[in-house]
């Protein structure tokens, strides 16, 4: 017996009560299956989805392996916009591959999505974005910024798109991989901290937010993370979004532990393995050099972490 839906006629496949078609995996129910392929009765459609007007979609536009199994691995990342809504999009990791294939480590997928999944669970508002050398800083580096709304921009959709307007853009091989989010730091038991930075930001020297978290005082600092060539081999270079807060703390050289004006140290050569991930080296480096920096400029004396 064969299926009347498709063309040319398959043989259906016959297992019990039910039959399908190879091809286009329609499914007949019945202790009669073979006759009801005969009979002009409705099948059961095993893409609901599908639309089931002859002629507007072949049989295999859909991927039978979706329904069956789930679709392809994907990796969502957002941003919270100025109107307060929340923009998602796909990490394409396909078109990193082709913007870093300098980068041998890449041929590894699984070192990538490790960082994807774990950011994505534990500091969904990090995006991973593209970086550049400062061309006012020699060793430092920041983020490349779209030309049209001086925003990040992103892998996604086969392009890298700026986040604010979603316009893509050709870009030259960027040189750099990297992360870039905010981290809110507790400033509830820093006055004086707290005094400068709001006097910063009021006289426009500063544009960090302070907002209101369960009665505390929080101020967002931006970070930016980014791979080695020979990650995971090396540790990552790490970065404060802009000199004029570490300015503001009066914080600098080795004291700090800072490397030139922004930079982050974050290992000692001994101390770095291959199985550190993104988010422990913001977990157990940045964000504590980061509450250490804060107290310092508190107090004036070197915190414990720094020594």
């Amino acid at each position: 017996m064969r299926c009347k839906f498709c063309f040319p006629p398959q043989e259906l496949i016959q297992t019990g009560p039910i039959a399908f078609c190879p091809l286009c995996e329609r499914i007949y129910t019945s202790s009669k299956a073979a006759e009801e392929a005969e009979v002009s009765s409705t099948p059961v459609d095993f893409f609901p989805s599908r639309n089931k007007a002859r002629g507007d979609e072949l049989p295999m536009t859909i991927n039978p392996a979706e329904d069956r199994f789930g679709r392809p691995e994907s990796f969502t990342q957002r941003r919270i916009m100025p109107d307060r809504s929340i923009k998602t999009w796909q990490v394409d990791i396909e078109l990193i591959k082709e913007l870093f294939s300098h980068y041998k480590w890449l041929r590894n997928e699984n070192l990538l999505k490790r960082d994807l999944e774990e950011m994505q669970q534990h500091l969904p508002n990090w995006i991973l974005t593209f970086g550049e050398d400062d061309p006012y800083e020699k060793y430092e580096k920041s983020s490349i910024l779209s030309p049209c709304c001086k925003d990040n921009l992103v892998p996604t959709r086969g392009a890298v798109r700026c986040i604010f307007c979603d316009k893509p853009y050709k870009v030259k091989r960027p040189t750099y991989l990297g992360w870039s989010g905010l981290l809110p730091v507790n400033l509830s038991d820093r006055p004086k901290v707290l005094e400068v930075l709001q006097k910063a930001i009021e006289d426009r020297k500063l544009s960090y937010p302070i907002i209101d978290i369960l009665g505390a005082k929080h101020i967002l600092i931006p970070i930016e993370v980014y791979y080695p060539r020979d990650w995971p081999h090396n540790q990552p270079t790490a970065y404060y979004g802009s000199f004029e807060f570490v300015d503001l703390l009066e914080a600098a050289g080795h004291t700090a532990h800072l490397i030139g004006e922004t930079q982050i140290c974050l290992y000692a050569s001994k101390e770095w393995n291959e199985s550190i991930t993104i988010l422990q080296v913001v977990a157990n480096r940045i964000a504590p050099h980061t509450f250490a920096l804060v107290k310092y400029a508190e107090d004036k004396q070197v915190p414990k972490y720094f020594r």
